[in-house]
């Protein structure tokens, strides 16, 4: 992003300012809202033949996905949680609280088990599964929203050769590793860009009303938390919970 344009009126279904800032590069724009200075939504907004397209305000209120009502009560930080094949299984999963993002509990491992898909040790969900697992799950545990994921990527990572498991990811805030465990396709089932991308889901719509969901992209040189695709592929699940 290189360049603040004009300040552009939201919707008028918008609850917070009725203004935000419109900022653009080349190839991509941002809206990041005047009151709360969060990024809204962004996105190419250039076609095949690279001529620009207007950008369409839409008729729903752009921070919908930020909403409190998508964060569950907190839970206590001591609540147990079993990870992997069974819930009987006696080992709790290891955590971790960044020192950017107090109010938050990540897991420091994808989860496995709870329905998905297991390819090479490594577990796949499409959304559909993934809201199903943290459900089952329980214990405060959830989908990250799109706004924590601008809040995780904000924090500042870096690629890193070799994580845990023997792939490289990004270390984000210094203490969260996430691992470029690439893709299951969707349509045929194989497995894509491992080792050089991750793909982790959020709990919310790519836009308000949209099919498709939103999700966190990362890989050497870039962070995207604000990207969305088709519910049908396969990608990790980080669950995260809130603390009090």
């Amino acid at each position: 992003m290189k360049r603040i344009e004009t300040i552009v009126e939201s919707c008028e279904d918008c609850r917070f300012c009725q203004k935000f800032y419109r900022i653009s590069d080349d190839r991509e724009c941002a809206f990041i809202c005047e009151k709360t200075q969060r990024v809204i939504e962004m996105g190419n907004h250039i076609d095949p033949n690279l001529i620009y397209k207007p950008h369409i305000l839409p008729e729903f209120c752009p921070l919908e996905a930020y909403k409190e009502a998508e964060k569950p009560e907190a839970q206590p930080v001591t609540a147990p949680c079993y990870i992997g094949q069974s819930k009987v299984d006696e080992k709790a999963p290891s955590t971790v609280i960044l020192p950017g993002l107090p109010g938050l509990e990540w897991m420091t491992e994808n989860l496995s088990g709870f329905g998905g898909t297991e390819v090479d040790g490594r577990w796949y969900y499409t959304y559909n599964e993934a809201v199903a697992a943290v459900k089952q799950l329980g214990n405060g545990w959830r989908l990250m929203t799109r706004g924590e994921a601008v809040d995780l990527a904000a924090l500042g990572s870096i690629w890193q050769e070799g994580g845990p498991h023997g792939l490289p990811g990004r270390l984000f805030g210094g203490g969260l590793f996430l691992e470029a465990a690439g893709l299951r396709n969707r349509e045929t089932g194989a497995l894509a860009y491992v080792g050089t991308e991750g793909n982790v889901w959020c709990s919310s719509s790519y836009y308000a009303g949209y099919h498709s969901a939103g999700y966190l992209f990362f890989r050497a040189g870039d962070v995207r938390p604000l990207d969305g695709t088709s519910r049908a592929y396969g990608f990790a699940v980080r669950c995260v919970r809130n603390v009090k």
